[in-house]
This record gives structure tokens, sequence and C-alpha cells, in this order.
């Protein structure tokens, strides 16, 4: 039990580095960040929990966003891709929007079956988490799966259907250079890897590489970009793979030497859930 918590608590350290790093080097949030603020984020311990918080978002937190984007919206046309439809309904509203009116969300199965649910409490009691604007200035919905006894963070985030099959076609780095004008991607992490070493302490640098791979899941072969921090010293190693899964741009974040996630991958496939009842939709 000691060795689970240390490594669920290692996983969340790693994500919180990795979102520093990335803050750092990627796009200058304008004026502020909503999501930092407090007000903009919805934590839910099961599905239909998630239903009801999205069904009744707090009219105050809503007003926030949205007067946020109407202010920055020009900024955001320059750090991301904004679509027809999130620029006249509003990045956060398009994605609430879809969800509500659809009723489903996308979970992720294993072996054929809904992923069990992990809750951190850690962060609040948190099984899944809406973030209305994460570093693609896209919405982020984060699910803590328990798989076999692994607890492993996965996130995704969508993105306009103009997109969809450039993405699904030329794949995950591809997609992240279009949501994300100046953050990571194989096209520029040797950049990124030259500021780190000129603007950080030797001891606090950042070792990791970045690169392209294919990976088989339950139902297709996508082709990822990988962030591979094995080498950051006095610390356990930590992977992030990110990979287009139809409309969506899905995240996994691991410990390689306690996960066999190639393997996990090859029985992972992700399907609708009605969410009033959480029940698999038929035919997806």
């Amino acid at each position: 039990m000691k060795k689970t918590t240390r490594t669920v608590c290692i996983l969340l350290m790693g994500a919180i580095f990795l979102t520093c790093l990335a803050s750092c080097f990627g796009p200058k949030i304008p004026k502020y960040n909503y999501s930092a603020q407090g007000f903009g984020s919805l934590r839910s311990t099961s599905v239909e929990e998630f239903y009801m918080g999205l069904e009744n978002f707090p009219a105050e937190k809503l007003e926030k966003i949205r007067e946020w984007e109407r202010d920055n919206m020009s900024t955001l046309r320059q750090e991301t891709h904004v679509s027809e439809d999130e620029e006249r309904e509003g990045i956060f509203d398009y994605v609430r929007n879809k969800l509500l009116e659809e009723k489903t969300l996308i979970m992720p199965f294993y072996r054929g079956e809904q992923a069990p649910l992990y809750i951190y409490e850690s962060i609040g009691s948190t099984a899944i988490y809406l973030d209305p604007s994460a570093l693609s200035r896209k919405p982020e919905i984060t699910y803590g799966v328990n798989i076999e006894g692994l607890h492993l963070t996965i996130k995704t985030c969508f993105y306009d259907k103009s997109l969809v099959k450039e993405a699904n076609e030329k794949g995950a780095s591809w997609l992240k250079s279009q949501l994300q004008s100046d953050g990571l991607n194989v096209y520029n992490y040797e950049r990124f890897v030259k500021e780190d070493k000129e603007t950080t302490l030797p001891e606090y640098r950042y070792d990791w590489t970045v690169y392209e791979k294919e990976y088989r899941l339950g139902d297709r072969d996508v082709k990822a970009m990988v962030v591979d921090d094995s080498l950051r010293k006095g610390a356990p190693p930590l992977i992030t793979i990110y990979f287009v899964y139809d409309d969506m741009l899905i995240n996994v974040r691991c410990n390689p030497e306690t996960v066999d996630i190639e393997k996990i991958l090859t029985e992972i496939t992700f399907r609708k859930v009605y969410l009033p009842t959480n029940t698999p939709v038929e035919g997806e």
C-alpha cells in the first residue's frame, strides 16, 4: 500500500513538473489563467457526478471563463487553433455544450470493460477532473484509472473537427504543433533543451528526449509522441505518451520501470458512455 501511494505521488509530481516546464517555455498566458485562479475547474468522483457538475456549472464561474476568452481571443488565435464553432460559442462552451447535447463521454476501456476509476485523495478526492484551459488552451479531462492494480493518469482533449483527418494521419506531434503554437513537440524539443541548459542550474535541469513511436491500441495503431524523462536525476523515470484518437488528443503518463505500458495499451480502447447512467453506448 505504501509503495502504491508513493508511486501515485511520484506520477503526480511528474505531471506538475511537466506542466511547469511547458508553462515556462510555451506561450505566455495573457492577463491570467482562469483555471489557475480556481474558479474554472470541475472535480468529480464518478461519471454521474461529472454530468451533474456539467449541468449545474456555477453561473459565476461560467461568466468569468467567457469574459476571459472574450478579452483574450486575439491572443488565443495566435497560440492555438480556434475553429469557427469555438469562436462563435466560446472554446469552453463548445466542449461543454457538445457533452451536454450528446449526453455522452469518451471513457477508457480495458479488455472490453470500462476501466475502474481511481480516486486521488491527494488532490481533493478526484477521479475525473475537467480543466477548462489546459496548456493547449483547450478544455482537458483527466481520468485516474486502476488497471490490474496500477494507477494510470489518462488525459483527453477535444479538438476541432476540421483537423481530425490530418491529425489522425500525421499523429500527435503534428496536432500538438497546431494546438499549441510554441509548445513542446518533436520538431522543436532541441530548442527547449538548449534553453533549459542556458537558464537552469545543472542540478535542476530537465534531461529528457522527445520522439515519435508507433503504438498498438486495442483497436488501432497510433503515431504517438513520447516525452521520455528516464534520465532525470534523483527521481524515478516517467514517460508521457501522446496520441490521436478520432477527435481527441490523449496522453498517458506512467513509470516505465513499473508499468509495461506497451502491453497495457494493446488492451485499451476508448468508448462513449451515456452520462446520466454511466452505461456504454451501443454500437460505439
